[in-house]
């Protein structure tokens, strides 16, 4: 069995890491956040296994033969936990970081409404925590996404992370790391993963699927903003969301010409979530165009937009119809959008700039 690793184009955050335990240094709590699709959770299973596993590789990296790294895969370490929407579980070292078999420490109802990881899974990671060690070393919990934590859930937590149990590691993952209190975020070592360079993407995505030629691979890419795994699940998808015509009608509704009502209902419940994410990358890729100009977004608007899209993502968990959560948050954004100022018709487009 081969070790477990991070992603090639995240050598640079693994050195940090490792380089921070090797010192003696490694935050007990730590925030990952960065876009949709860069691969946040495979940097992070790589660092749990890595913290669990009795065997390290020369680079940091866990064996994947011992008896913790097994136990890990299978989902079936005591001492790796993981808090979601669906509860205080078992962790398994794979790109959902769970397994349908694995541990189970706690569960809300099955007819709840699960909009936001409730304080009673948190109750039951703390308590697992407090416990010691059923293999006589590190105990880590990832929360994932963080953004879902409830206010409440977010305070309780504070007290875990600023006063940890020995060897005790908590990691939380973000998309938006500006979603979290400013209180959480300060208790918290930070590791924000940007885009990889293009090739190396690339590499990776023919690596993954070698039987796709390389146009292919480089347009399923250019779609998912560069984002890989987003790329990758897309290829594999044969249903691929039409990004393209999303970003032109977000760019219609931001002039004033186009009818967010219109676009709202060509959403539908499976593609809802690639929707939203379309929506991130459009503001991110307005916020760079505009930099430097009088029409430049100012903070406390890109704020409102991003809690328009966060509700959308809650409100989506909460199994509201797709069209409805589309229509309310679309029109969020037409009201917050519509005291902004489009970019001069006489200002030189973004490719002219980045010079």
């Amino acid at each position: 069995m081969s070790a477990i690793r991070a992603l090639p184009w995240q050598q640079a955050a693994w050195s940090q890491l490792t380089r921070a335990r090797t010192q003696s240094q490694l935050s007990h709590a730590w925030l990952v956040s960065g876009t949709h699709g860069v691969g946040k959770r495979a940097v992070v299973a790589a660092l749990v296994a890595s913290l669990l596993c009795e065997h390290t590789q020369a680079d940091g990296s866990a064996c994947g033969d011992c008896k913790s790294c097994k136990m890990l895969l299978a989902g079936g370490h005591p001492d790796a936990h993981l808090l979601c929407l669906d509860g205080h579980l078992g962790l398994a070292a794979n790109a959902s970081l769970q397994r349908e078999d694995g541990i189970t420490h706690w569960q809300p109802d099955k007819a709840s409404k699960r909009r936001e990881i409730s304080i009673d899974g948190v109750r039951s990671l703390i308590e697992g925590l407090g416990l010691a060690s059923h293999r006589q070393g590190n105990k880590v919990a990832v929360i994932a996404p963080a953004e879902d934590l409830s206010r409440a859930s977010a305070d309780a937590l504070l007290k875990t992370i600023e006063e940890p149990t020995a060897n005790t590691f908590v990691v939380l993952i973000a998309d938006q790391a500006l979603s979290l209190s400013a209180t959480l975020r300060s208790r918290c070592q930070q590791l924000r993963l940007g885009l990889p360079p293009p090739d190396a993407a690339l590499d990776w995505l023919q690596t993954e699927l070698p039987a796709q030629d390389r146009r292919s691979l480089q347009a399923a890419l250019d779609l998912a903003r560069g984002a890989p795994l987003t790329a990758l699940a897309q290829l594999q998808d044969s249903a691929t969301p039409p990004a393209i015509a999303w970003r032109a009608a977000l760019d219609a509704i931001a002039s004033g010409r186009g009818d967010p009502m219109k676009l709202a209902a060509e959403i539908d419940d499976d593609t809802a979530i690639a929707f939203l994410h379309c929506c991130q990358g459009w503001l991110a890729d307005r916020l760079r165009a505009q930099l430097g100009t009088t029409a430049a977004l100012n903070g406390t608007r890109v704020a409102e937009l991003n809690r328009e899209l966060h509700d959308a993502h809650r409100r989506l968990d909460s199994n509201t119809r797709a069209q409805l959560v589309m229509e309310a948050m679309l029109i969020g954004w037409v009201r917050l959008l519509a005291s902004q100022a489009a970019p001069s018709p006489q200002s030189p487009p973004m490719q002219s700039r980045a010079r």
